[in-house]
């Protein structure tokens, strides 16, 4: 099966990583939980030109709020019922289409 990535984005504090957690719980094949904090520390450091970052931003927030073809609502449901909720989408086998529609984009 080809590489899966599940983004989770909501405001500070929404329980995206108790989700994460649930979620890494309920699979039954190796999953990673990666902070978006982290995910930006892997950005390769240097001096840019001005207006050169803008674009790498822009670029890097449109993949977090266009990649989401399934939405949970944490103030509705449990963290383990938006886990249970990914794993179903997960494993439903629909294309990863999010990824296509930001390739689109770019």
């Amino acid at each position: 099966m080809p590489g899966r990535i599940v983004l989770l984005n909501g405001a500070s504090s929404s329980g995206k990583s108790t989700i994460a957690r649930e979620f890494l719980a309920l699979m039954p094949t190796p999953w990673f939980h990666m902070a978006v904090d982290d995910f930006h520390a892997m950005r390769a450091y240097r001096r840019y030109a001005e207006g050169e970052m803008a674009p790498v931003v822009r670029r890097t927030r449109a993949g977090f709020h266009r990649a989401v073809p399934l939405e949970v609502c944490t103030d509705r449901a449990s963290p383990g019922e938006c886990a249970d909720a990914i794993k179903a989408f997960v494993e439903s086998g629909l294309p990863p289409t999010a990824f296509d529609r930001l390739r689109a984009a770019t």
